[in-house]
């Protein structure tokens, strides 16, 4: 008897994967999902994965846009998560207060926590992933930081092989602690 993950990988049948890039271009290491989806959309070109880029969005409007995908959804973004800076972490929230900060400072207005709490109120239930990297710093500015421009061949490297599992219809585990990018 199989399941559906082995009926998927046996099929070789893509599950469709909305890859969503949030952040501010104008805010330092705040443009890092941006960044990485356009990145990773380019080195992985399928029909199954549809890059998004939700650019100074506020928390309303991405509690809208979540609303209308139909499928499963992996977050970038760039995340306060009192980690080394540089660091990242995949999480699957189902109760964002538990692993998003909701007392950190957000370039979105309300941050990407209240997006998803409000998304769930109004019914959203589509599987969703976070990949969070850590910043170093959010100061205006329409760079990222040399730092993390250091990390990007890294940060590329796993969000491919996360973006991979996932349409493949392998569920990644979350990561028990951050993978420091040194």
């Amino acid at each position: 008897m199989s399941n559906f993950l082995t009926e998927n990988i046996d099929e070789r049948t893509p599950l469709p994967l909305a890859l969503i890039g949030v952040g501010s271009r104008a805010g330092g290491d705040d443009a890092i999902g941006l960044e990485l989806v356009e990145r990773v959309a380019g080195l992985h070109p399928s029909p199954a994965l549809m890059p998004i880029l939700w650019e100074d969005t506020d928390a309303l409007s991405l509690a809208g846009e979540l609303l209308d995908i139909k499928q499963a959804i992996l977050l970038v973004d760039c995340a306060d998560m009192r980690l080394e800076s540089g660091s990242w972490r995949l999480f699957h929230p189902r109760r964002p207060r538990t692993y998003l900060a909701w007392d950190s400072v957000s370039t979105h207005g309300l941050g990407l926590a209240e997006a998803l709490e409000i998304a769930e109120s109004l019914g959203f239930d589509q599987p969703i992933a976070v990949f969070g990297v850590q910043p170093f710093d959010l100061s205006p500015g329409l760079k990222l930081t040399p730092e993390m421009r250091t990390c990007l061949p890294e940060l590329v490297f796993a969000l491919q092989g996360i973006v991979a599992a996932m349409i493949a219809g392998i569920r990644p585990f979350p990561s028990g602690r951050a993978a420091l990018l040194k």
